[in-house]
């Protein structure tokens, strides 16, 4: 298990937290990304994931904020919170 924040803040993304909800949002901003045969500009990278569950969602948004991809797959154990900071397996 690693420190989502500390973790995704090196990679020079940004981690919001939701109280109401408990959702994660992990967002980069990205470079050219090329899927299915067509490139995008200046997407951003975004997974999204709720404490205490094993689902993480994992998406791409293009520049003007609409959809290229969005998978949802199943982390080996759920994000869980251990004194104030979240942790989520590091696979």
């Amino acid at each position: 298990m690693v420190p989502v924040r500390a973790v995704a803040e090196k990679m020079g993304a940004i981690v919001l937290w939701d109280n109401d909800t408990g959702t994660i949002t992990i967002s980069k901003l990205t470079g050219k990304i090329t899927y299915d045969g067509k490139e995008y500009l200046n997407c951003t990278a975004n997974a999204k994931l709720v404490i205490g569950q094993k689902l993480i969602t994992i998406g791409l948004t293009d520049a003007n904020g609409a959809e290229v991809f969005s998978v949802v797959k199943e982390m080996d154990v759920a994000a869980k919170i251990v004194s104030g900071r979240t942790f989520i397996p590091a696979r």
